[in-house]
């Protein structure tokens, strides 16, 4: 963890605990290199070089030796020992030379001798560069310092996906040192020009990746010299490494079209290139780059196989995402809807969210590594782990009670055996995963009441007598409180009624607990008759945007269904069409003052109510405008009073016998939810 800049401290989570092993500094090596100069007055171009050096030093691999030409050019020369005395010179060979041939001759030429290492320092003794039949000469009877680096405390580092490595700079600074931070100790250094922007290492910190203007530098760590260059072209400041370190995605955005490239690093090649039309909202890969995800302004996001080209699905998101990911074999898309909610996609299930929730939060979800499992919520209601392969729940949310997180960690460890979160006072905790349930444990054709691990929306019925659960597979099941543990193994036998051809969504249950309305992700309603546990013989499907909120009214004969901009009043016991009203404008919250009268919020904190007449009409009217976004509607049991909640967590009372506000506020600790 880092903290006060370049600041790291260091833990371990074994058998006994966590344990912090000490703080130590993030540092970069400031180098300052030897250059000598030799001025030449003569015209023509170089057709021969040669190149003879004399140092001292017993550790050759530290120096980085180039020669620079009056034009720029520079060659970097490899002196081929591994230690070296005055009392020897080192000929360079004319083929590590031959990029100079050409070069004018008139000009300053230079000579740039780098240590790299600190603790072993070593001296130029002298230096003779031949250009053509001229040869220039430098000896320095004492020899001449080669500058040892210095360390730098420094806040300029990047860490790797996987967190094995770190790469850290100092500020104006032309070297980039690599650290492992298993083992706190620095294992690299790498001469890169301060222009250039640091991109990463690969797996096994084998290769730094660097971006020039228009070029992808591949620099091998282990000797610091450049093993390639790949031409992107000018997106190449908006590439990054894909997760299992081997490629390099790239981008390159216009308002016209979008061309998208996959780069190998272990052969320097582009291996994929997919056009998307104009500038897509965002785009997600998965570890290896084999599959895309591009996501519009339409809330749409379309799925292609990289390699081929071919588009595998399309998902239609509910909301527009301000991030998506794709788990590590790119069969799940993970969606965040700002504070707003979250949702998580299988691609061979386009139709239905694996996974969905809504509420007020810092929502985050991070998959796992091999992407068997991810982990998903908010601070203050805590985090899931799920399942990947059928969205199954897996043990208690963990977590929670926070109600914002300021640094939002959310991960797994490399093992995937715990999960890491931060906690309410700036804490950082670790969780033991627990031990996932099989998908395979029953056998085919057993029916499940839930899954083992309650992935199922539940209910609590007003009277306390029933609890009603709807499960994934559309099914609506009682529970009776009474009954006890043996009412879970005979509700196991009891196939009940198949409520719905999809997932149950919600449930409501009417003020005196007789009826309860089930909602499905295709958007049928069926409502059900709480003693006997039997669906009423009627099922009502509601067309456009899904369900949000649905209400019984006092007396249990109506149910009002929310569908953003529309409100839809149906008889709750033959399903029939009472009413339907196209509101204008998104409404997030509804409530029954009495049967006849039905008060909706809106987005804009417009306060509306549908009335029922005389003749079984029903008319819109406006009632009030609250400052904020109404969030949340609660009549009293009698009807005369009306609580709304707006965004902004402020709590008011609306007295409906005459219309006027109460005097008096309350304002909540955090936005409401039920």
């Amino acid at each position: 963890t880092a903290s006060e800049g370049a600041r790291v401290s260091q833990w371990t989570l074994g058998a006994g605990g966590l344990a912090r092993i000490g703080d130590w500094f993030m540092t970069a090596l400031e180098v300052t290199p030897l250059v000598r100069r030799v001025i030449v007055d003569r015209e023509g171009a170089v057709n021969r070089i040669g190149l003879t050096l004399n140092i001292s030093h017993p550790r050759m691999l530290d120096l980085r030796i180039k020669i620079i030409a009056p034009s720029g050019r520079a060659v970097e020369i490899d002196p081929g020992r591994e230690r070296a005395s005055s009392s020897e010179d080192i000929r360079i060979p004319a083929a590590q030379l031959s990029a100079l041939r050409g070069e004018l001759m008139l000009g300053t030429w230079s000579l740039s001798v780098r240590d790299e290492a600190i603790g072993i320092t070593g001296h130029l003794v002298g230096w003779n560069l031949t250009l053509n039949a001229q040869g220039l000469v430098e000896d320095f009877q004492r020899g001449i310092g080669i500058p040892d680096p210095i360390e730098r405390e420094t806040e300029q580092f990047w860490i790797s996906a996987g967190g094995r490595y770190a790469i850290a700079r100092a500020t104006q600074s032309d070297s980039v040192r690599l650290w492992d931070l298993a083992f706190a100790k620095p294992i690299a250094a790498v001469a890169v020009s301060e222009n250039e922007q640091l991109i990463g290492v690969d797996e096994g910190a084998r290769r730094l990746v660097t971006a020039t203007l228009d070029t992808i530098n591949l620099w091998e760590t282990a000797t610091g010299r450049r093993t390639a260059t790949l031409p992107v072209g000018a997106a190449s400041r908006t590439a990054s490494l894909t997760r299992d370190g081997r490629h390099l995605f790239v981008q390159h955005r216009s308002d016209v079209e979008t061309r998208l490239e996959l780069w190998n690093l272990d052969t320097a090649k582009r291996t994929a290139q997919l056009v998307a039309a104009g500038a897509p909202a965002m785009v997600a890969v998965d570890a290896s780059g084999g599959t895309i995800a591009i996501a519009d302004y339409d809330r749409a996001v379309r799925i292609w196989n990289f390699q081929s080209g071919e588009m595998l699905t399309q998902l239609d998101l509910p909301l527009q995402p301000s991030k998506i990911a794709l788990n590590a074999d790119g069969q799940l898309l993970s969606a965040v809807y700002g504070r707003a909610g979250l949702s998580v996609w299988a691609l061979t299930k386009p139709d239905l969210p694996m996974l969905e929730s809504f509420g007020d939060g810092q929502w985050q979800i991070a998959f796992s590594e091999s992407g068997a499992r991810f982990v998903a919520g908010r601070p203050r209601s805590g985090y899931q782990l799920y399942e990947s392969r059928d969205g199954r729940l897996v043990g208690p949310a963990i977590g929670s009670g926070s109600r914002r997180s300021a640094s939002g960690i959310l991960g797994f460890s490399k093992g995937e055996d715990i999960i890491v979160t931060d906690g309410p006072a700036g804490n950082v905790r670790f969780w033991q995963l627990p031990v996932a349930t099989s998908a395979t444990d029953m056998s085919e054709g057993e029916h499940a009441v839930w899954p083992p691990s309650a992935d199922a929306v539940a209910l609590a019925l007003p009277d306390a007598e029933a609890i009603a659960i709807g499960d994934r597979a559309g099914h609506v099941h009682f529970l009776r409180t009474r009954a006890g543990g043996g009412a879970v193994a005979v509700a196991s036998e009891d196939i009940s009624f198949l409520g719905h051809n999809d997932v149950v969504r919600k449930l409501v249950g009417s003020a005196d607990g007789q009826k309860l309305a089930s909602i499905g992700a295709d958007n049928t309603v069926r409502v059900w008759d709480t003693d006997l546990g039997q669906p009423l013989p009627f099922i009502t499907h509601v067309p456009g945007d899904r369900v949000e909120r649905a209400v019984f009214s006092p007396g249990a004969e109506l149910l009002a269904l929310l569908l953003g901009n529309r409100v839809v009043i149906v008889h709750a016991d033959s399903g029939e069409l009472r009413a339907e009203f196209d509101l204008g404008e998104p409404h997030r919250s509804l409530a029954f003052a009495a049967d006849d009268s039905l008060y909706l919020g809106s987005n804009s904190g417009a306060l509306n109510a549908l009335d029922r007449d005389s003749a079984g009409g029903w008319n819109l009217r406006r009632v009030w405008a609250a400052a904020a976004p109404i969030r949340w509607l609660e009549a009293s049991p009698r009807g005369r009073l009306l609580v709304a909640v707006t965004g902004d967590r402020i709590a008011q009372v609306l007295d409906l016998s005459n219309g006027e506000l109460g005097e008096l506020t309350l304002e909540l600790p955090d936005a409401v939810e039920d």
